[in-house]
């Protein structure tokens, strides 16, 4: 009997030392990867920090650069002042006797005033034909009429001109005296 309680002890003991084994093996794989997950985190907060890292420092680079560019610039407007400066102070002293130059005005220019109306040619107005004697005087009062009143208002578009004429002369030495 003893065997057999032995056997039934001993199969028992086995039994629960296989228990602490996968107890163990459990226990040490929670272990690793409890690691591996520490070692992941880390290993991921390294490249978040060399990220930014390289994030600030190109940030400080551009802005490096753009301090220089403007340093630059002002650089440049500097001498640009300085010469100006520089070139005016070889120029003779201001004097207001200068400011007492002669005023040009414009000669008076009165553009398709100037021309004159043409008057009616008396030869133009001449009778051409007629077969009978009353016909050929009738022709002609009628051809003396048209040019007489071609003439009258030859004589008022002229007359019109000179008084458009005298005005904008008038307003021009009014202006050139201005």
């Amino acid at each position: 009997m003893s065997r057999r309680s032995n056997g039934l002890v001993g199969a028992w003991a086995e039994a629960q030392r296989q228990l602490q084994r996968q107890h163990e093996a459990q226990h040490r794989a929670a272990v690793q990867g409890a690691r591996e997950q520490e070692r992941l985190q880390r290993a991921h907060e390294r490249d978040m920090a060399r990220l930014h890292r390289e994030q600030q420092a190109e940030y400080r680079r551009r802005r490096e650069a753009d301090a220089r560019r403007r340093t630059e610039e002002l650089e440049a407007r500097v001498g640009v002042l300085e010469g100006l400066l520089a070139a005016g102070s070889r120029v003779s002293a201001f004097r207001t006797a200068s400011l007492g130059r002669a005023e040009e005005i414009e000669p008076f220019a009165p553009g398709q005033l100037a021309c004159p109306v043409p008057m009616p040619a008396v030869n133009r107005y001449q009778v051409q034909g007629g077969w009978t004697a009353g016909r050929r005087a009738q022709a002609q009062q009628e051809a003396h009429a048209r040019y007489q009143q071609d003439w009258r208002a030859a004589q008022a578009a002229e007359a019109q001109r000179q008084q458009q004429l005298a005005a904008y002369r008038r307003q021009y030495d009014d202006w050139a005296q201005g």
